[in-house]
This record gives C-alpha cells, structure tokens and sequence, in this order.
C-alpha cells in the first residue's frame, strides 16, 4: 500500500503502532497525506482485518460547539417531540450559517 500511496505522489510511511503505543496485537499502518490535504490511513491487523480511513483536516471541529450552533439556529417548534421519530422524507430544515441563533446560550427561545 505504501507504494501504492508513493506512485500517487503522496507522502507515504509505515507505521508499527503497537511499537509506538504498546497496546494489543500488532497492527500495521500505511499512512499517506494527499496533495490536497486528504490522511488517507490503511491497517492491517494480526487478524487479518483490514481499514482504510479518509480524514480531512478541513471538518475537524469541536463537535459538541458545531451541533449547539446548528440547533440554536432552527427555530424550537421546529423540532420532533421527544420521543417521536420522523417519518421518511420528513425532517427539520438544516439552517444557514447566516441565519441568527435563536435560543440557547442566555438566549430566550423565540418561538
């Protein structure tokens, strides 16, 4: 995999992880950065399982401030009542980013 990664043109290396952290089997990474940005992870593992990852600096985030900034822009009403499951095809408006929070954060709901 790490030629395979090389001949794309990206920065490629292998990694033993059970070296580098001493927990469990080991289990071997072929890691490469894209030309674009992209952590393109591949493992094998001692039983024979196999994974590759694709992650993308570009949606890290805190998740738990990205999910508050979302809902408090959808207004209350809005929402599902507890308990209550959408039917397919049925759901809430994802806000836009321009939109203005609407409650939370000291915020009184507006409804």
């Amino acid at each position: 995999m790490v030629e395979y990664f090389e001949s794309q043109g990206w920065e490629a290396s292998l990694i033993d992880v059970e070296d580098q952290t001493g927990l469990g089997p080991h289990r071997f990474e072929a890691r490469a950065v894209t030309e674009d940005g992209f952590r393109m992870v591949y493992q094998v593992q001692d039983n024979g399982q196999y994974n590759l990852s694709v992650l993308s600096g570009l949606f890290w985030a805190d998740r738990s401030e990205l999910i508050r900034s979302i809902n408090h822009r959808i207004p209350l009403d809005e929402f599902f009542p507890p308990g209550e499951e959408s039917v397919p095809g049925v759901y809430v408006e994802f806000p836009k980013w321009s939109d203005p929070m609407l409650w939370g954060r000291g915020l009184e709901a507006q409804q």
